[in-house]
């Protein structure tokens, strides 16, 4: 496996979660896997995360002229491992430089590739996409029918639809004690400030509510004057970064997702939320697209104020937990079937 980042330790539980779910699954498969990671850690030692060989190249997110040391680095440990036991199948992740350096090394000795879009890069910006337009994976994976369609939209690129699914989270059930709860990096495409606009407007019907948002970002310190500035500060609280499963915690107590953001590849949170039992209120991307809710948030504060309040005063909903081991089923599949695209 080839990634640009990946857990320091079994305690950096904040570092790209769905991964972690992701590759936990693929070791109770009983997959013999290495992970090789570009950026981050910021160190070259070798350590074991949850019994998994990590090889980190401490890339640390370097400028130019060091990427083509950190391509030479990244080849040169492929080839190393495949001396010692010959390498069946390489899975890379993010459609960019763990890709198309991973393609170019296996291309060479036939050794099929299986890429996994993550998020933004299936856009139109990433150049990389010209690069595997002209060489593509033996399969591409996208996270939803909706990061499907961008793909497409934005290179030609076909792929398989395959998300990642979540881990049986009934032991976080808890009592709905929170109104609100928004979760994700505070940049500006998650829209946060979109959050505070519906908060805004929901204070005008429903006085008294508890919203809180669970991330950092560039946009923390204006997402808190927006609070300041619209008198929120009773209603709205910032709680910064939290490890993932205090995160759960607090999904679980709330009684309503009010999740913004106007691109998501795939969308954890929501899968996490229906396990959890709370309402969903967003913009039809990633899989909640698929879930054919019963609305959608329209971008205008006063209909989606409304809709945070139906959503409030409806009984709380079954749990819907969409398994990691069923898509764990079909990733396993295509490692034993990779199929050019």
């Amino acid at each position: 496996m080839v990634t640009p980042g990946f857990p320091k330790n079994e305690e950096d539980t904040t570092c790209i979660p769905a991964l972690q779910v992701f590759v936990k699954s693929l070791k109770k498969s009983d997959v013999k896997l290495t992970v090789i990671s570009l950026h981050y850690p910021y160190h070259s030692n070798e350590y074991r995360w949850n019994g998994i060989r990590v090889l980190p190249l401490n890339g640390k997110n370097s400028r130019f002229k060091k990427r083509f040391l950190l391509k030479t680095k990244l080849q040169r440990c492929l080839t190393e491992i495949h001396t010692i036991e010959p390498i069946s199948i390489i899975h890379s992740f993010w459609l960019q430089e763990a890709s198309v350096w991973s393609l170019s090394w296996a291309k060479k000795s036939g050794i099929p590739v299986i890429a996994s879009a993550m998020g933004q890069e299936v856009l139109v910006e990433n150049t990389f996409l010209k690069k595997l337009k002209a060489c593509p994976p033996d399969q591409i994976i996208c996270l939803s029918q909706f990061h499907q369609q961008q793909l497409f939209a934005s290179s030609g690129l076909k792929s398989e639809v395959i998300g990642f699914g979540v881990e049986d989270l009934s032991a976080y059930k808890q009592e709905k004690t929170i109104d609100l709860i928004g979760v994700g990096n505070l940049i500006p495409i998650k829209n946060y400030a979109y959050f505070i606009d519906v908060c805004c407007a929901l204070k005008q019907i429903t006085p008294v509510f508890k919203a809180e948002i669970i991330g950092i970002g560039s946009q923390l310190n204006m997402l808190q004057q927006l609070i300041e500035a619209n008198e929120l500060m009773g209603n709205i609280t910032l709680l910064g970064e939290r490890p993932y499963e205090e995160t759960l915690n607090h999904m679980a107590r709330a009684k309503v997702l009010l999740h913004p953001s106007r691109f998501e590849g795939y969308g954890m949170i929501f899968g996490e939320a229906l396990a959890l039992q709370t309402h969903i209120a967003s913009f039809p991307v990633g899989i909640a697209e698929e879930l054919q809710l019963e609305n959608y948030l329209t971008g205008e504060p006063q209909a989606d104020a409304l809709l945070i309040e139906e959503l409030l005063n409806k009984q709380v909903p079954d749990s819907v937990v969409d398994a990691i081991d069923q898509k764990m089923q079909l990733l396993l599949d295509v490692y034993a079937n990779p199929r050019k695209r």
